[in-house]
């Protein structure tokens, strides 16, 4: 009689598949690790890419205003005033040579606010209410500049436009003919920020008659 050896023959197929199953458990544990491995390494390639194009734009962006403005007026925090140019003559202040850089933590931006009178306006209206801006032998501050802001954008003559986005936070700071913005932008995936420094030379300083 051939002997029975069904028992063994079932525990054999059982140990095969208890192997079967933990093979399968590692090769998931390694594609999941690689996958993982290749979002996260997918991920930071987006926030390097994300970073180079907010930092490029950012200093180009503000270069185009900084670099050809006549003088920093004031710096207050994450916001700067500066006189972008004379075109009114003079050597003074004209509320249209005017910039207002300012960041703004809601919209997490850096935008920049001009005085813009309506079109409709003819030259001599415009130039009657361009204000000039003589202040005392001391350098203004910035609550003088700001309540120049407030009272045209109080009355509707103002309009602004955004130079860099995507920004945590913006700490300004100004030297005899440079201005720096130290600035934490927020990463691609949302999950933190990034610093750059972006420090402009005015390329040729005039201070303005005080």
């Amino acid at each position: 009689m051939t002997p029975h050896h069904a028992p063994t023959r079932r525990g054999l197929v059982f140990l095969e598949f208890i192997m079967a199953l933990a093979i399968t458990a590692m090769v998931a544990a390694a594609i999941a690790a690689m996958v993982s491995a290749v979002s996260s390494g997918e991920l930071s390639r987006r926030d390097n890419r994300d970073y180079i194009v907010r930092t490029y734009t950012a200093t180009s962006r503000l270069s185009a205003y900084v670099a050809r403005s006549r003088a920093v007026l004031a710096v207050n925090g994450g916001d700067a005033v500066i006189w972008l140019n004379d075109w009114r003559g003079g050597g003074t202040v004209h509320a249209t040579e005017i910039r207002w850089l300012i960041f703004n933590n809601v919209d997490d931006s850096i935008e920049v606010h001009y005085v813009d009178f309506p079109d409709t306006w003819t030259e001599v209206a415009q130039a009657l209410e361009d204000q000039e801006y003589v202040f005392s032998p001391a350098s203004p501050d910035w609550s003088d500049w700001s309540a120049v802001f407030s009272t045209y954008n109080g009355v509707g003559y103002t309009s602004s436009m955004t130079l860099v986005d995507g920004v945590d936070t913006v700490q300004v700071t100004t030297g005899s003919s440079e201005i720096t913005f130290d600035i934490e932008f927020k990463t691609a995936g949302g999950g933190g920020t990034v610093g750059h420094v972006i420090t402009i030379r005015i390329l040729r300083p005039e201070a303005p008659i005080l």
